[in-house]
């Protein structure tokens, strides 16, 4: 999985993502960059009628519609 940016991430940040794959793989000024604001992180409620631990997934307001991003996604604060 990708290591996120080394400051913490907290909720109104603007942060820019893409998929972590493209993260590990190429170089950032070549990487097509998605921006929004952070919203904090949400629980995966199908995990629970199954009694599997819930994952967190991040929540991004991008282009109008929230994201949820799962570990796919690499995702850092804008400095």
């Amino acid at each position: 999985m990708t290591q996120r940016n080394q400051y913490e991430i907290s909720k109104g940040d603007l942060v820019r993502l893409c998929t972590a794959r493209e993260a590990d793989s190429l170089s950032p000024e070549k990487i097509e960059w998605c921006y929004g604001l952070y919203l904090g992180k949400k629980e995966d409620s199908l995990a629970r009628p199954y009694g599997w631990k819930p994952f967190e997934h991040d929540k991004v307001l991008h282009n109008g519609h929230i994201m949820v991003c799962d570990k796919y996604w690499h995702i850092e604060r804008v400095e």
